[in-house]
């Protein structure tokens, strides 16, 4: 006579586990048609105040940008992505950027 197969004692927590990973991994998923609707996070600059244009000798090309919103970031201009990013604080004035080329 064929009974049920009942999982040692040591393997139940481990059977328990697997089960409970992969729900909560099918949890996690995301459709094709919600990419971008409800993404968790965006890097804003704000209203640009001042820029700077910076070519690099490796051939990159970026500008430095000071926003009303407190932001200095440089921008990588062949990407279109945002290379460095920084929030300053309320208390924090910047009147003018510039780039100083060292040797």
């Amino acid at each position: 006579m064929m009974g049920i197969l009942i999982p040692s004692p040591i393997l139940r927590p481990v059977t328990f586990l697997l089960i409970a990973f992969f729900c909560l991994n099918l949890s996690f998923a995301l459709h094709e048609d919600q990419v971008g609707v409800a993404d968790w996070h965006h890097q804003y600059l704000g209203k640009v105040k001042q820029a700077v244009f910076h070519t690099q000798k490796t051939g990159r090309k970026r500008v430095i940008v000071l926003t009303e919103e407190n932001v200095i970031a440089s921008l990588d201009l062949r990407r279109g992505g945002i290379f460095w990013r920084h929030l300053l604080g309320n208390n924090d004035q910047i009147d003018h950027i510039d780039i100083a080329l060292g040797k």
